[in-house]
């Protein structure tokens, strides 16, 4: 699905992007993903930050969304958080 291997942008725009599309969701991130913009014509790069010490090895966690409910999980990613907050 489109959906799932899609990520949000600023102004309701969603872009692929290969690899960072392979963290998984977590509501405690260790990293999170960050639009650069780069010039006035609209060009941008994105950048995968860590927001936490990440030992060697370890699987990177990005938020898919702040207030996604499992109804929402489960329809544009398939699964769901049993700790989910929302």
């Amino acid at each position: 699905a489109v959906l799932s291997r899609a990520f949000s942008l600023s102004g309701g725009e969603r872009a692929m992007l290969p690899l960072i599309d392979l963290c998984n969701h977590s509501f405690t991130p260790n990293c999170e993903v960050k639009p650069k913009a780069l010039s006035s014509d609209g060009g941008f790069t994105i950048d995968l930050d860590s927001v936490s010490d990440i030992p060697e090895g370890d699987e990177l966690f990005i938020k898919y969304g702040k207030s996604l409910t499992n109804d929402d999980l489960l329809l544009d990613y398939g699964f769901v958080d049993q700790d989910n907050p929302n």
